[in-house]
């Protein structure tokens, strides 16, 4: 037991470095808003407030203690009493299988570690509907029978011990580790290559399978085959109402987390984790499933992340209960056969599947779709958008329909003959189908392989929409029996010369297909006397962008605004006086306008002093015509600290001026001003990061010791930055809020950022003004949030006007949160650093911003339009849509790309920009029109149009500076006034 006790405890400590967090609230109709399809509500279980511990049921968290029976007492306990939560507080909990019942909320606390005992004997068999037919399986460690309202929560951990009961592949084993598993007690299979953690007494049996035992004579028999019977980690079969929220599931014996004809699932920010070389280690298998979602979860598993499954050939089709109506949004996955999967058991069918803002990184595949010939099921209306991808070995995109089986792609590959249409057999029941599938805004840097749709030419892949499609891969794309594709804006880059090779494919269309940078005709082969009807198309015409402002305007539909009771709380009924400190009235107002339910907190004409506000949920701050509202300079007014950002990096420090921290619903309305008060003689004399005394971090101070925090993975607890420090502190800040309003107010002299909506959803910012001329006085820094609708501003200040931003470096990473679905219209930019920026604090990623109708004109204005990042940040940026910008005057470029930023020239973690589309831009006066900064010796700007711009008045004779950059398309375009067709980079990379 001592192993099985040391090996748990360092899958534990692992799990530190990166952590997934649930989503603030239970609002998860969200995410149910602007699907494709019409997404019915997801019912939250209904779980009394009764709560109880294990200790009171005899539990005990020392390492030793078996705890099945507390378990098992506590559970019917609640279950007698109607339902409840049972608390697991901190320790190591060894135990058996636990098994829920109705209305039972499993909450596992932080630092709660759950480890199930290997006793095969301990595991009760029951019967399974798996793979092929109804068979004989252990008892999950946690499982749930036609259970409804269940719930599994919390920080803790949930270890399978699964290296106990796994086989192991010699393969996926160092010559040393292979050595050291044979000396354990099991067995090889006959060919040497697997081995078994087996008894003797079943040995014969391991050596003539390698996953299951599929018959069983005998009650003996059974008993001797029990520990070949590999279980789920978690096994939920007929529930209804579930949620799995925060919790870590990892090492499972088999599959993790197995949710059987279940409805009205929520996973919501679970971690999953099996060994990169577990056999059959799957992450997530929805399997016969309806009305589902999955967000904000992270997988490194040893067999498919994400997988869609409906039952197995006859007893699939037989049961005929689909995977139906799931949304899955903001999932990463670090590692495993297939980011998202759909098959290869699907039988019994999978419709209406939405899959959004996903990462994928060292996964063999990204989106996998795999049948055979004996599966039958139809699966259809699937759609996906907004994928980024790294470094797949195999494809990014695989169609395969030859599952465990031999393709005519293979055979072509291998120089086999191919099928003879003779031997096509006929359409059956057993036969698959796949279509009215779309494919949106995918990425991917390093693959296998482009592309593979390898169909049935009985019965081909049809209705698939690819859109908006970047692959870099050493391999070529295949499309063998495809028929109705449609293509649009599809770029593929590989080492070979043919990029796509089509096969017995038909009624293929595609536009704006580019290959490798070569003529299609010289790129792309067509195969197979039953191809025909293939049409494919270069981006040489202006590119159609109409489908990205619908969509823009799509993401505006979807914002959820603000909302108030019409009930005002007067501060003039809470005695101030003008000219006087009003911070208590303040609060106290705030205070009460939040207990009552919401509504204003008014601010009357006349000037009034104060120490920082915090709002609260449901409270509108509003200013009068006349208010001004002016705020203190005295540091010690900004303590306590608060949980922020600084630059970036996550801290505690001085509050904000005007500070909101989870809360939804609040508001900064009116037509008053705010004024931060910022000048030489106080806050902005605090520029700098201060002098490091030593190289402890104890020692720093300032600006140097939070890069010391970050770059330390200091927990953000300890991250403490008092006015010693001397950071200063951002004048409006929203912390993970949700539905935020600030509009009409006139915001001036800032200690730091002006605007900082952080970690948050639906933020509207309209007709604001902001003038301040301090150092690092940006005007607007959406950070790590998704929709944003920034609109009617004026902005005249000392750095960016709009900096779109989602961490730095470590932090950035670690949270994994991208700002998404930007919109930036109809305002002016008197005066700043930058038009719209987006970084460089990026680490995170951003896609899906939208710039439209904007006036920039300004003698101190270096860039009208700027993207920036190093290789220690990193960062994606794609889907950057600009039009109707008018630009006077800039210094440096109208679009400046540096990808080398603070002159940073080398790192681990290089940046990608892609996607760039500049629509009617003008600009009277600039050093150059484009200035790229890439990498002298990689590409990774992709994708760049100017369509109908006319740029003017540019100083440099070369008239654009471009390095590291590929794919850049010009339409309708001049440049001081001489028509342009395509621009060629000043130094390209080799």
């Amino acid at each position: 037991m001592k192993h099985t006790l040391l090996f748990g405890i360092y899958m534990w400590a692992m799990l530190g470095t990166i952590r997934a967090l649930p989503v603030t609230g239970t609002d998860y109709d969200r995410f149910l808003k602007g699907l494709p399809f019409e997404m019915p509500a997801i019912p939250l279980p209904d779980i009394p407030d009764r709560q109880v511990t294990l200790e009171t049921f005899g539990g005990r968290p020392d390492g030793n203690h078996i705890n099945t029976e507390a378990f098992a007492r506590a559970i019917d306990h609640l279950s007698e009493a109607g339902g409840g939560r049972l608390v697991v507080k901190a320790g190591v909990w060894l135990t058996g299988p636990i098994l829920l019942k109705d209305r039972i909320e499993l909450h596992l606390e932080k630092n709660a570690l759950v480890i199930f005992i290997p006793d095969f004997w301990v595991y009760p068999k029951r019967e399974t509907f798996f793979e092929e037919a109804s068979f004989k399986q252990l008892q999950s460690p946690i499982s749930a029978y036609r259970a409804s309202d269940i719930a599994i929560t919390g920080e803790g951990v949930f270890d399978g011990n699964g290296h106990h009961w796994r086989p192991f592949r010699k393969n996926k084993f160092t010559t040393d580790e292979w050595q050291r598993l044979l000396r354990r007690e099991g067995v090889l299979n006959d060919a040497a290559t697997i081995w078994y953690p087996m008894t003797p007494d079943v040995q014969e049996y391991a050596r003539r399978e390698e996953n299951i035992i599929r018959k069983y004579n005998t009650p003996d028999e059974w008993v001797r085959l029990k520990d070949y019977v590999r279980p789920e980690l978690l096994h939920f079969y007929g529930c209804e109402r579930v949620l799995l929220q925060g919790v870590t599931f990892q090492n499972s014996p088999f599959w993790n987390l197995h949710p059987e004809l279940c409805n009205d699932l929520v996973i919501d920010g679970i971690r999953v984790r099996n060994p990169w070389n577990s056999q059959n280690g799957d992450g997530l298998d929805l399997e016969s499933c309806n009305r589902v979602l999955v967000v904000g979860s992270t997988f490194d598993v040893g067999d498919d992340a994400i997988c869609i499954k409906s039952g197995r050939d006859e007893a699939g089709r037989l049961r005929g209960v689909p995977t139906s109506y799931v949304v899955v949004e903001d999932c990463t996955v670090f590692h495993g056969h297939g980011g998202f999967v759909v098959g290869s058991e699907m039988s019994g069918g999978v419709h209406h599947i939405h899959v959004a803002n996903c990462r994928f990184l060292n996964t063999d595949t990204g989106l996998r779709f795999k049948s055979n010939r004996q599966r039958g099921g139809h699966v259809h209306d699937i759609h996906i958008r907004d994928i980024v991808m790294a470094g797949i070995g195999a494809e990014p995109i695989l169609f395969d329909m030859y599952y465990q089986g031999h393709s005519a792609v293979e055979a072509m590959e291998q120089g086999s003959p191919v099928v003879n249409p003779q031997q096509i057999p006929p359409v059956t029941e057993a036969t698959p189908r796949f279509n009215r599938i779309y494919i949106h805004n995918v990425s991917c840097h390093g693959a296998g392989r482009a592309l593979l749709f390898d169909g049935l030419p009985e019965q081909p892949i049809s209705e698939v929409v690819l859109e908006n499609i970047t692959i870099d891969a050493d391999r070529g794309a295949v499309l063998s029996e495809t028929e109705g594709m449609r293509m649009r804006n599809i770029t593929l880059r590989t080492t070979q010369p043919h990029a796509l090779r089509i096969y017995n494919s038909r009624d293929l269309t595609g536009e704006g297909v580019r290959c490798n940078d070569r003529p299609l005709e010289e790129s792309t082969v067509i195969q197979g006397s039953r191809s025909r009807n293939v049409t494919l198309r270069e981006q040489q015409a202006v590119a159609d962008t109409e489908p990205f402002w619908e969509q823009c305007r799509e993401v505006e539909r979807q914002i959820a605004h603000t909302e108030f009771p019409d009930v005002d709380f007067e501060l003039r009924r809470y005695g101030i006086r003008k000219g006087k400190d009003i911070t208590r009235a303040l609060r106290r107002a705030i205070s009460d306008c939040h207990q009552a339910g919401g509504g204003r907190v008014v601010v009357p004409e006349g000037i009034y002093y104060t120490a920082p506000v915090h709002l609260l949920s449901h409270v509108n701050l509003h200013l009068n015509t006349g208010a001004e509202l002016r705020f203190s300079t005295d540091p010690a007014d900004y303590l306590p600290v608060v949980p922020s950002r600084w630059e970036g990096m996550d801290c505690q420090t001085l509050s904000p001026l005007i500070y909101a921290c989870e809360q939804e619903n609040i508001a900064v309305t009116g037509e008053g001003i705010l004024d931060g008060q910022a000048s030489r003689d106080n806050w902005w004399s605090w520029r700098g990061r201060g002098e490091a005394t030593g190289p402890a971090g104890s020692n720093k101070i300032g600006k140097d010791k939070l890069n010391w925090f970050e770059q330390n993975h200091i927990p953000l607890e300890q991250r403490i930055c008092t006015a010693d420090d001397k950071l200063r502190p951002v004048f409006v800040q929203f912390y993970r809020c949700n539905r935020v309003l600030v509009e009409g107010v006139t915001l001036l002299r800032s200690p730091f950022w002006m605007i900082h909506p952080l970690m948050c959803e639906d933020v509207v910012v309209r007709g604001v003004t902001l003038q301040s001329h301090g150092p690092n006085n940006d005007g607007i820094d959406p950070e790590s949030c998704n929709r944003v609708l920034i609109e009617n501003c004026y902005f005249a200040n000392g750095d960016d006007c709009i900096a779109i931003k989602s961490g730095r470096n470590n932090d950035g990473r670690r949270w994994n949160m991208p700002s998404n679905n930007i919109i930036v219209r109809g305002s002016v930019m008197k005066d700043g650093h930058a038009g719209v920026a987006i970084g460089s604090e990026i680490s995170g990623g951003c896609r899906n911003v939208w710039v439209e109708d904007y006036e920039m004109d300004s003698p101190h204005l270096d860039r009208a339009l700027r993207i920036k990042s190093n290789a220690l940040r990193g960062g994606v940026v794609e889907n950057f849509y600009v039009r109707n910008v008018r630009v006077g005057e800039c210094r440096q470029a109208v679009l400046r790309l540096e990808l080398m930023y603070e002159r940073v020239t080398e790192g681990p973690y290089l940046p990608g920009f892609r996607n760039i589309y500049l629509e009617q831009v003008t600009s009277r006066r600039s050093e150059h029109g484009i200035r790229i900064d890439g990498f002298p010796d990689k590409i990774c700007v992709h994708n760049l149009h100017l369509i109908d711009c006319h740029l003017d008045g540019i100083i440099s004779p070369e008239i654009h500076s471009i390095t590291g950059a590929g794919d850049i398309y010009v339409h309708r375009t001049s440049f001081n006034g001489i028509d342009s067709e395509k621009i060629i980079p000043v130094s390209v990379p080799m």
